[in-house]
């Protein structure tokens, strides 16, 4: 059932979210979002209960500011969330973010660790692994590795 929601949640968001002539400039969510709105909320309360893909695409919805206010603290807040409970997507988009330095602040380590985990629970990450690992120095690389240990082994309690 909570993964036919959060594919129902998909559809509308990428259905409605295309249509952007409805956001005024002020990128406050016109009239014909309002059954976006509606989903949003209802994402809001799943996620707020714990279910890991609710979070996820809250974090994908303040990531993109499809129907709220592009907001990237917000994004990897609920990014951690659904990271934290082993969302292998949600564990790339946060690496990627301590990457870039996008609603958190750059940590090539941090960024190492959530890509490494996420490639651990499947996700290819190797362009975006090329590019932070040339940046970064062998101590550092393993002090990161370290990190995604100690995180797979806690069950993502001492992931920070």
């Amino acid at each position: 059932m909570r993964n036919l929601r959060c594919l129902l949640l998909i559809i509308l968001v990428s259905s409605c979210s295309s249509n952007t002539s409805s956001v005024r400039k002020d990128n406050q969510v016109g009239e014909p979002y309002v059954g976006l709105k509606h989903v949003i909320n209802n994402t809001l309360k799943i996620a707020k209960q714990g279910d890991a893909e609710a979070q996820y695409n809250q974090g994908l919805i303040y990531f993109n500011g499809k129907g709220v206010p592009q907001d990237y603290k917000q994004a990897a807040m609920w990014y951690r969330k659904a990271a934290e409970q082993g969302h292998a997507q949600a564990q790339y988009d946060l690496g990627s973010m301590y990457s870039n330095g996008k609603g958190v602040v750059q940590d090539d380590k941090k960024a190492y660790m959530w890509l490494n985990v996420a490639r651990i629970n499947g996700v290819d990450i190797t362009n975006a692994f090329d590019i932070l690992i040339s940046s970064m120095t062998t101590k550092n690389i393993n002090e990161a590795k370290n990190m995604s240990n100690l995180c797979l082994e806690s069950n993502y309690q001492k992931c920070n």
